[in-house]
């Protein structure tokens, strides 16, 4: 069965410097940030399409021939909820039990945010 990857993009590796921005701590002590723009949105972009991977992995293994679509949208919501650990919500799990049960293949395709 797919699993949710532990592994989290680091913020070092990709480079991120935020934008000159000022805070104070609790004692008094001043800090400064720069945000790079670029290197957030690659960030959040490899966030995206490994998530995106994962959904596609637990679809494409809990796919189902059967005629049944009960039988698939059950099956669907019980790995969604044991992988995800949260609830796949109609229209979305009707939807992708029906047309796989048919024997179709749900494909997964993230919006990512351009550079």
């Amino acid at each position: 069965m797919a699993r949710q990857s532990n592994e989290i993009p680091d913020v070092r590796r990709a480079g991120a410097i935020l934008d000159e921005h000022q805070f104070v701590s609790q004692r008094g002590t001043d800090m400064s940030f720069e945000f790079d723009d670029d290197a957030i949105r690659n960030l959040a972009n490899r966030a995206v399409t490994m998530r995106a991977q994962e959904m596609q992995a637990l679809l494409d293994e809990v796919r189902s021939t059967e005629q049944d679509v009960e039988a698939a949208r059950a099956n669907l919501a019980f790995h969604w909820r044991a992988t995800f650990d949260r609830d796949l919500t109609d229209p979305h799990l009707s939807a992708w039990a029906e047309h796989s049960a048919k024997g179709g293949t749900v494909i997964v395709e993230p919006e990512l945010k351009s550079m």
